[in-house]
């Protein structure tokens, strides 16, 4: 069972931090840009949140791509598909698979539906005493995914002009599949705000 961080008591809180960043729909298709502290949020979007920790030394993460007010109309199908590739992820890991397996079928996806010119990052990474570390879910990964290994999951779609499309877990290899380490709500219509 995972604790809490305040369950452990012998956590070691100069090596624990937290941070959390918010890309605005303008920002939001370049995911590895820094968004300023008095950026505004934009209606409609999609605009994308991170929170991000390192507790006692282990590291984890959750994205979310929301809206705000509605959800604009070239934004549903990209969603959609972002939503089909991050479950096919999901079906695929588990010990013994290949992490460029994942990779590679995540990929078709996204390609089939056309945007092949719009994915800038793997499906995903390890995390331990990092937050981006091997296995990489990535083309050219030799690692082979095994049972208590932390991983993330997060395909996503980033279109200049319309936006970025990610949602990332952190997730624990189990001993048949995979199991989401963080519980938030990722449905379309719970990320409407």
């Amino acid at each position: 069972m995972v604790k809490s961080l305040l369950e452990i008591t012998d956590c070691n809180i100069l090596m624990s931090k937290f941070s959390a960043g918010v890309w605005p729909k303008s920002l939001s298709a370049q995911p590895h840009s820094i968004p300023g502290v008095f950026d505004a949020l934009e209606a409609g979007g999609p605009n994308v949140t991170i929170i991000a920790c390192q507790a006692n030394g282990y590291s984890a993460e959750i994205e979310r791509t929301f809206f705000i007010e509605h959800v604009p109309d070239k934004a549903r199908a990209v969603f959609d598909i972002m939503m089909e590739a991050r479950q096919k992820a999901y079906d695929l890991v588990k010990p013994g698979v290949r992490a460029e397996d994942v990779d590679r079928q995540v990929l078709k996806i996204l390609k089939k539906a056309g945007y092949e010119d719009h994915i800038l990052h793997r499906t995903g990474h390890g995390f331990g005493i990092t937050g981006h570390e091997p296995p990489w879910l990535a083309l050219g990964s030799y690692h082979v995914l095994e049972k208590n290994m932390v991983i993330s999951i997060e395909p996503g779609v980033y279109i200049k002009g319309i936006g970025g499309f990610r949602h990332s877990d952190t997730v624990l290899v189990t001993d048949d599949g995979c199991a989401r380490l963080a519980q938030y709500p990722d449905s379309l219509e719970s990320l409407v705000l």
